[in-house]
């Protein structure tokens, strides 16, 4: 789900301003989808290295959550090794997983 569709002004701002109360929203869709949450995906600008913003506010302050962060806004295609990949410890630290990236993802045809 993308975070306007369960906020509508937390993009406004130029950054992610994302209130709790949206969750309830993800929530919902969770439990009758019969899904869990195991990671966001944002943009930055430039390379994507996590922010002190990024690890001062995670989306989901849970141990496991993954973090992607996609570079250049997105533009163009990239590798998995080309994003940022930080997994949630706790207590606002992350493990950056970025080096991994392949380990994550599969890429190509299925079968």
């Amino acid at each position: 789900m993308f975070y306007d569709d369960l906020d509508r002004g937390c993009l406004d701002s130029g950054i992610i301003h994302f209130r709790g109360s949206a969750f309830g929203k993800l929530w919902d869709v969770c439990a009758s989808e019969r899904m869990e949450v195991v990671g966001d995906v944002h943009t930055h600008p430039g390379a994507p290295i996590q922010s002190g913003l990024d690890r001062d506010h995670p989306m989901i302050a849970q141990r496991g959550h993954i973090a992607l962060i996609v570079p250049f806004f997105a533009q163009g295609d990239f590798s998995p090794q080309a994003l940022g990949i930080y997994e949630y410890a706790s207590e606002r630290r992350w493990e950056d997983r970025s080096l991994q990236g392949g380990r994550y993802f599969y890429v190509g045809r299925w079968g």
